[in-house]
């Protein structure tokens, strides 16, 4: 973690100004979407506010996908990263339907990760439930154990969004490597990208993640994070390149196929 963390503030080093405006510009959004959720949420009436949450959610995704998708390109193209096939192809795409892809592709994992913490969520329901339902002054064995497996089960089902979670940092490399490709592919290329590397790349976020929380502090980590986790992503392509073809169906990129 260490030396990646180094070699992204290396290739960052001569760049400096340009990663704190990457920075700034992402940590800026981010603000403006925590503030606008808040604000909706006290205005609208508390029977919307369900609603309000999905809404907000989806609202946010799609207005801040063009800024992460330039941010995640100028990123790749500072840290070399992406190679001049890979910069070829973005710069005589539509930027409409690279947004799209982007969007597309981030809504995509976002679903899948809230369908994989359905689990663990029911399971501990069912354990709570059954843990209140039950007499106040039982003593049955079979009842405590019902009660301890099925909370060692939901504890056990959160490794899986978890996984999910860790696979998505590969997400904006994948896609700037390969856009033209579908979104399948994308997220099994995410996926193959990050084997083996879910406990280091959750470490590395959580050590940055107080340094995140102050606006001032997180122009300066959060691009050496993003430059980070492509470095991390470019390591593991090339490893695996010479065993196959291509890490993920249509990550070579030969032609300029406008959109």
């Amino acid at each position: 973690m260490k030396r990646l963390w180094h070699e992204a503030g290396r290739r960052l080093k001569p760049h400096r100004r340009s990663a704190a405006v990457i920075g700034a510009a992402l940590t800026v959004v981010s603000m403006l979407c925590l503030l606008a959720g808040s604000v909706t949420q006290h205005i609208l009436p508390r029977a919307l506010q369900s609603w309000h949450l999905a809404g907000a959610l989806l609202t946010a995704l799609l207005a801040c996908a063009p800024l992460r998708m330039q941010c995640s390109w100028q990123i790749g193209r500072l840290t070399g990263t992406l190679d001049e096939n890979d910069l070829g192809f973005l710069a005589c795409s539509s930027s409409l339907w690279l947004w799209s892809r982007a969007a597309l592709l981030r809504l995509a994992a976002d679903l899948l990760l809230i369908v994989s913490a359905l689990p663990a969520f029911l399971l501990y329901a069912a354990a709570k439930s059954i843990w209140i339902a039950a007499p106040a002054n039982t003593e049955s064995i079979r009842l405590i154990l019902t009660v301890l497996h099925l909370g060692m089960l939901s504890a056990a089902a959160v490794c899986l969004p978890l996984r999910i979670y860790a696979a998505a940092s590969a997400l904006p490399y994948c896609c700037l490597k390969a856009p033209h490709t579908a979104v399948s592919s994308m997220l099994r290329g995410a996926f193959r990208l990050t084997r083996g590397q879910s406990i280091g790349i959750l470490r590395m976020r959580l050590c940055a993640a107080p340094f995140l929380l102050c606006p001032f502090t997180a122009v300066y980590v959060l691009p050496t994070l993003l430059a980070a986790e492509q470095i991390r992503c470019e390591r593991v392509f090339r490893h695996q390149q010479p065993r196959s073809s291509s890490a993920f169906s249509g990550l070579e990129l030969h032609a300029c196929d406008p959109a």
